[in-house]
Formats: C-alpha cells, structure tokens, sequence
C-alpha cells in the first residue's frame, strides 16, 4: 500500500500507478458494500504483489550496481510510510474523543500503539477477526496490512544483504525466492484450516503474495516472453480479469487467503511483469484519472477505514446507506487529497539527511505513543459520560463479568471454568452450565440463586453447540474450521465429568439454538438448511438427554435470549458526552412479534422435549421476559442488552437479581436436585 511511485531500469511505470488505483477502489467499494465488490478486499492482495516487485526491483538494482545504502533505504521508507500514517492515527485519536465510547477508544489507542512500532497486524490476530462483527467498528483494523508490509521491508533487505552469493547466480536468486515464496504458500494453506486469524494477519503466510512480486522483479527484463506482442496484450488483460473476477466472485465467507488468494494474485503478477509492448490494459491503466487515484492510493487507504466506523459510531449502525456512502467516498477523498498534497509530498521532496529523518520520526512516534498511551491508561476517558451510563462504554465492558471462583480443569485445557454459588470442592450439590456465547451471558445471573440455593455451579469458558461431535452432528463454521473437533473434544470432557459420581447432578444447556440451523450436518455432503438443522437439532438434544439419563442426571434447556433487530445501543449516549445521531425510532425495542419468528419454531421444538424425556425440563425466556407486544429492554433504568441477542454481564447485582427471579433460576437449579432426591 505504501510504496512510492519509482523507476526502475525498465522505465517509468504509469500501469501500476493505475493498478494501484484498481486496488485501493476494489478495497474501498468492498468496506462501502458496493453492489458487486464483496470480495473487494482482495485489493490488499495486489498491494502485496506490487510492493513485492518494486521493492525488491529497487533492492537488486541498487545492490547490482553497487549503490545500495541500508540507511538510504531505510530513510527512504520512513518518509514514504511514517508522516502519512501518523497524521492519520492521530486524527483519528482527536475524531475518537467525540465518537467513540471510552472502552472503544482505549482500545483503538491500544492498537495504535502497535501501528506506530509497526506490529498492528500482530495486535489484531490476537484480538479480532477481520470479519468478525465487530471488526466494522474497529477505527485502525486496516493498518494490521502496513504491518505486513513493514514487516517484510525490515527483513527482505536483511535477507538479500546476507547472500552475496545468490545474488551473483540470478537463476539461484530466483530459485531461492520461489522455495520461500512456496513455503509461505504451504503454511498459509495449512494455518487455513488450522489458525486462520494468523493465516489472514500475519506476515510469515502472507508474504508469498509479495515473493511472486518478487520472483517476477527478479527474472531478466529481456527474456523473450517479455518481448512478445501476443502475451503483451494477453496476459494484462488476463490478470485483470482475474482481480476483477476475484472481486466480485468472493467474498468474507470463503477461506482467505491461501488458495482463494490466488486469483488477485495471480492477476496482479501478470500486469506488474515488465511486458515489452503496451497493450489495451497498459495504455487504460496509464490514464491520468487512474494514475492520479493511484498516486494518492496510500492516502486514499489510510483515509477511508476511519471514516466510515467513524460514521457507524455517530449513527450508530454497521450498514451505510448509498447515499451516505457516497458522501463518505467523496469526503475520503478530499481528506486523501489533502494529506498527499500537504504531507507525503513535501515530506518526500524534502531529502533531508537521514540522521534528521530518524530522529524526527523516533520524535513523531513518540508523540503519538505518548498521546495513546494517556487515552489507553485513563481506560479511554470515561469521564466524558455521566455516570448512569458507566456500564455501557463499549462491547468489552457489557461483556465484563469478574469470575467469582476461578476453576481449575485441565480437562477444559487453557479456557479454564468459572464458578458461581458455593465453592466447588465443598459443595455437596454440583451443577453445570453449558453452551455457546449465550450461556456465558446467563451465567452471572444464576450467581445469587445458587448462592441462596447452596449450589456450584461450573461454566466451563468454552463457547459450543452442547450436541456438536465428531461423531454425530457437525456445524460448518468457516470462521473457525476446527469449531466441530474442538467442541467434540469438550462434549466429551462435559459427558466425562458428568458421568462421575460426585460430578454434577444437573446440566443446564444454553445457547441461541436458531443462529445455528443452518450449519447443521452429519456427513460432508449433506445439504445445509434451517429445516434439516431443525431435525437435525431434535436428534442432538435427543441424544444428549439419552446419555444423561443414562447416569441419572437432569437436563435443562434453556431457550434462545429474545432477541432485538436491532444492535445499536449506543445511541442511547447521544447528547450526553458524545456525539451521536438521535436514536431512531424503535431502535431500543425488542418486539415480540420479532423473537417468535426468529425462535418461534426452535422455540417449540424445546418445549416438547419434557414430553419425551422425563430428565428434561425447560425455560422458554420469551414467556417470562416478554408480554403479548414486547420483550423487557430495561430494568431499573439499566439498558439489559449488550447487542442483539446477548444481556449484558455487567448490570448491576439488583438488577441481575431480579432478572433471575423473573427467569425463576433458582427453580431451575433445584429441578436438578429434585431429580438426584
């Protein structure tokens, strides 16, 4: 994203300036959901390619020539990437002050201080998926790319320094770079299936898209293909047929990168080649219109990702209507006009002597750093809020819930459990509560009536389908491909220490049952839908409550959290220390016409298991937290919702209490013991 417009040996490359264009606007119409861009992120991947082939044609031919400065270089890349950068982290701390909630902001402060030591990527694969949900509201989550790109300026010049050798034998050169090239390729399809947040975030498997760069830089500029008319003007067009086809045919769903990379990739090396003709393709890419977006792409990048979650902040949604979008687009770029014009140009023209370029960016740095660090330290300023709305400061902080009894399982591996009522290890009565994210929402309001009811209750922290296996029903989830083996292996765990005879008495089953419908499936070839997973549903619980019974132990399945249409909450801090959009009408409702059609059927299906199963009982939540018109949203002036499905963990104790007694949990907890007397 980053590297400027150069020339090397083979002249003056307008096309790329005019494939750069192509990327920033693919990775632009993908963020503003664009008709037709849902794969629009592949533009990342084509960066990659022409970083890869400029830098190291700039690397070879310096070092050919024997006029290559590590400290040039170096000092060339700061004032190319570092003013830019940092101008925009720290607009986006001052817009952050006014649009983000204090949880939010101290988070982006935190990860810009890994932007600014160029580690963003690392940051992010540990904290986020790209595609998660919440990535849409994450201000500086597009700087994870940078960090790819800085990553490999630090290390690939450092490689071909310490091979003088190689780069005497060009066709061994080429031959070493291809080996490598290849082997990130293996390791990003192997951590597809494996890890795929490191696959997509960090630099190790995503630098084989800027080896092909490289081994494209690195073949003779006079080889005889090069000089062919014929795939002059075929293979351009080729490669961008395969960027566009890429961009419009994938999308956040499909395994990435790995081999649904190879299209953009494949495409960008086939233009970015130094083609001796200037075919069709070159001459439409060398127009001033693209070549100008092109100059401007870096500015154009760092500008649009703040400014549309900016925009999903004050108005507090994830979608952005067209129209909006276009005042976006429009408004990015004059912001990236503005920052090429008054802060990577001069910068760049300037050449000042590499001792001040290292010392006024260590300055710069420091300065941001400092200023995020005072954001993240003070927890994000929360002071901006009045305290009534302490509890809502971001999805962190309605997620926070301090572990009253941490639990050591190592049948639970490094997830761990939590406890609530009376201790574990003395308690003469066990329960526990098992699920996906949705039984970790319920967990903290069973803590008073376990209590009162003289119960452990253990949560293993692991978030499940209770009857996916192995063996038996699967769920296709792309977003962690090894989900299936994973819960099969805690199933088992959870069977395990039920089956014990001082294990639990009682298993309580929680989780937002319709959201999973349609990943439902026994064997790899069997058709997904709603319908089959609701059959499919039937025989997991049915199965689940077979085996319990088997041992003597009850089962309580708790229906699905009524669920609302809509995510946003935050408006509710409009006018109150942040600038928000007034909230729209209905935003804060939970209907209950809305609840019944999501989890109507679903619904249905858990009351009828009591009928089949005498160790089973249920709560079906929308009969007790909804009447004929509407679901409860709030309780003693608290907001209960974290989004749309989830209550929030940090309300407070009174409010959980009668919350819980609302839900009768403490009936439900004792449903267990009735069955054990």
């Amino acid at each position: 994203m980053s590297t400027g417009d150069v020339k090397l040996a083979i002249g003056s490359r307008k096309e790329i300036d005019g494939l750069r264009a192509v990327s920033v606007l693919a990775v632009i119409a993908g963020h503003f959901a664009i008709p037709g861009a849902a794969g629009g992120f592949t533009g990342v991947d084509v960066f990659f390619v022409i970083s890869g082939y400029l830098i190291t044609g700039i690397l070879i031919d310096a070092m050919d020539a024997g006029t290559f400065s590590l400290v040039k270089f170096y000092d060339r890349r700061i004032r190319r990437i570092l003013p830019a950068l940092l101008v925009v982290i720290a607009a986006t701390l001052v817009a952050g002050f006014v649009f983000l909630m204090p949880g939010d902001y101290a988070r982006a402060a935190e990860s810009s201080l890994w932007a600014a030591f160029f580690a963003p990527n690392i940051y992010f694969e540990d904290r986020t998926g790209y595609f998660d949900p919440t990535s849409a509201l994450t201000p500086l989550l597009h700087l994870w790319s940078l960090g790819v790109e800085e990553q490999f300026y630090l290390v690939w010049p450092l490689l071909l320094l310490a091979a003088p050798k190689l780069r005497a034998q060009r066709g061994a050169l080429i031959a070493a770079t291809i080996a490598l090239t290849l082997a990130s390729f293996a390791l990003s399809e192997f951590l597809l299936y494996d890890d795929p947040k490191a696959a997509f975030y960090l630099a190790p498997p995503r630098a084989w898209e800027l080896g092909i760069g490289a081994v494209i830089a690195l073949l003779p500029r006079d080889h005889g293909a090069f000089q062919s008319r014929i795939l002059s003007e075929f293979a351009p067009a080729l490669g961008l047929a395969c960027i566009l086809y890429g961009m419009w045919r994938l999308n956040p769903d499909a395994l990435f990168p790995g081999h649904n990379a190879l299209l953009p990739v494949i495409g960008a090396a086939l233009i970015v080649a130094p083609w001796n003709a200037r075919g069709l393709v070159f001459k439409t890419l060398s127009l001033p219109p693209f070549v100008f977006v092109g100059l401007i792409s870096y500015s154009l990048y760092l500008c649009h990702w703040p400014i549309l979650v900016m925009y999903r902040h004050y108005a507090s949604l994830t979608e952005v209507a067209p129209h909006v979008s276009a005042l976006l687009i429009a408004l990015t770029f004059v912001a990236a006009t503005l920052t090429w014009v008054f802060v990577e140009q001069p910068i760049r023209r300037a050449k000042p002597p590499a001792w001040v370029t290292f010392s006024a960016g260590a300055a710069a740095v420091a300065a941001v750093f400092a200023g995020a660090l005072v954001i993240v330290s003070q927890n994000g300023l929360p002071a901006r809020l009045p305290p009534s709305l302490a509890g809502i400061t971001s999805l962190d902080e309605m997620w926070r819930y301090d572990c009253p009894q941490s639990a050591e399982f190592p049948a639970f591996g490094e997830t761990g459990a939590c406890v609530v009522g009376a201790p574990w290890e003395s308690a003469t009565s066990r329960a526990m509560i098992w699920g996906d994210s949705h039984a970790q929402s319920l967990l903290p309001l069973f803590a008073t009536p376990a209590e009162e009811a003289g119960i452990a209750l253990l949560l293993p922290l692991d978030s499940c389908v209770p009857f996916v296996s192995d063996t038996g029903i699967k769920r296709d989830y792309p977003g962690i491909p090894t989900y299936t083996a994973h819960c099969s292996m805690t199933r088992a765990q959870v069977l395990n220490l039920m089956a014990r005879p001082d294990g639990p008495t009682h298993l309580i089953i929680a989780a937002s049952w319709p959201f999973h419908l349609g990943d439902l499936y026994r064997n790899q070839d069997d058709a997904r839908s709603p319908v089959r997973g609701l059959e499919l549903m039937r025989e997991g619980l049915d199965e689940l409550a077979a085996e319990l019974a088997a041992h003597g132990k009850h089962l309580t399945i708790i229906s699905d959290i009524p669920p609302r249409p809509s995510e946003a909450v935050t408006c509710l801090v409009g006018g109150r220390g942040m600038l928000r959009a007034p909230c729209p009408e209905g935003a804060t409702a939970a209907p209950r016409s809305y609840a019944d059609s999501l989890s109507g059927a679903t619904n249905a299906l858990i009351r009828e298991m009591p009928a089949s199963w005498p160790n089973v009982s249920v709560v079906i939540l929308p009969e007790l937290m909804c009447d004929s018109e509407a679901c409860l949203t709030s309780l003693n002036g608290e907001f209960l919702y974290r989004d749309s499905g989830h209550y929030r963990r940090n309300l407070w104790q009174p409010t959980r209490d009668q919350i819980a007694v609302r839900m009768g949990l403490r009936a439900v907890l004792e449903a267990g013991e009735a069955r054990r007397d």
